[in-house]
């Protein structure tokens, strides 16, 4: 191991699994080059019973169960999921056991990956909803993370916390491994609920501003970059695409081939963005690749998103050519 190795993590539940991670693990099996590796967490279900799991020498599965301080602060815990034991609408923010398996994933990998040596490299956060499109090398990532940094994040102008789908920790220097050792001390200490916001996204940015300020070696992947969806904006967009929020069930079985293959008529696409439109109509359909793409540029601004296609009229008007 060398002090340019790069360490890929991530971490999916059950329902994860059967939604996106199961297509994030299928892409870096066929994507990842021989220089790159990935360690996929897993929690609440045994790995033997799912039979789509690649056998891979590029990914390496670990159970998150097998953590005691995860087990306990989930059980202590527990009433802190969004709805307070149901006492309110679920709230996405105020969820403290959802967001908590990426903390444990990320830390538990470094703080072991660091027990081994010195100059370990870097740890690279991608969450399970992230596909690669095309092969990705070591040099690829290291022409978009500087080696002289210690910390690479995706900053975003419209809200006050990075966007942590993907976070890249140089642990050949100790203020990027204290930063996630105080991260975890926040989870394992409960600290986490005097918080505005207990997801992993506010979190990180109050330590990532504490450590800024104390000099730490950033570098922000989305300097100008407006709206929620800053991976899609990145660099990173050459290798993956993000399927962010919403889009996760764009991943489904029943997705049609377009919505990962080529971005045509990207200035349709490039139009719903700007002007942040959320309801959709549309003459005609073949597959409903269109309408996905539609649909995934409008989610890039909005939570719902309105489609609707009108297939009768072109039904109609191709019965009046007819009798004509």
């Amino acid at each position: 191991m060398s002090k340019d190795t790069i360490n890929i993590v991530t971490s999916f539940s059950p329902k994860g699994w059967e939604t996106y991670a199961k297509k994030m693990i299928e892409s870096a099996n066929k994507f990842l080059a021989d220089d790159l590796h990935l360690t996929a967490y897993y929690h609440d279900f045994d790995k033997e019973k799912i039979k789509e799991f690649p056998k891979s020498n590029k990914i390496t599965f670990k159970n998150l169960n097998d953590i005691p301080s995860m087990l306990k602060y989930r059980e202590e815990m527990k009433v802190h999921d969004g709805t307070e034991g149901k006492r309110m609408p679920y709230n996405w923010r105020l969820d403290a056991i959802k967001w908590c398996h990426k903390v444990y994933a990320l830390t538990d990998f470094s703080f072991k990956l660091v027990e081994k040596g010195v100059q370990v490299g870097w740890v690279v956060w991608l969450d399970a909803d992230i596909i690669l499109n095309k092969p990705v090398s070591k040099k690829d990532f290291l022409g978009i993370i500087p080696l002289n940094s210690e910390l690479v994040h995706l900053g975003r102008k419209d809200v006050d916390y990075s966007e942590t789908s993907f976070m890249a920790f140089n642990l050949n220097n100790t203020p990027p491994l204290d930063l996630l050792l105080d991260m975890r001390g926040i989870y394992d200490s409960h600290e986490v609920l005097s918080y505005r916001e207990w997801h992993d996204g506010f979190i990180f940015e109050r330590l990532f501003n504490f450590y800024n300020a104390h000099g730490i070696k950033k570098h922000n992947l989305t300097p100008d970059v407006r709206g929620l969806d800053a991976f899609n904006n990145s660099p990173l967009s050459q290798f993956f695409q993000h399927f962010k929020g919403n889009k996760k069930q764009l991943l489904s079985d029943k997705t049609t081939p377009d919505v990962v293959g080529p971005k045509r008529y990207k200035q349709l696409a490039d139009v719903i963005r700007h002007y942040k439109f959320s309801r959709l109509l549309e003459t005609g359909t073949w597959n409903g690749g269109r309408a996905i793409e539609m649909a995934l540029a409008a989610f890039d601004n909005v939570d719902k998103v309105y489609y609707k296609v009108m297939i009768y009229l072109k039904t109609q008007m191709n019965l009046l050519t007819k009798q004509n």
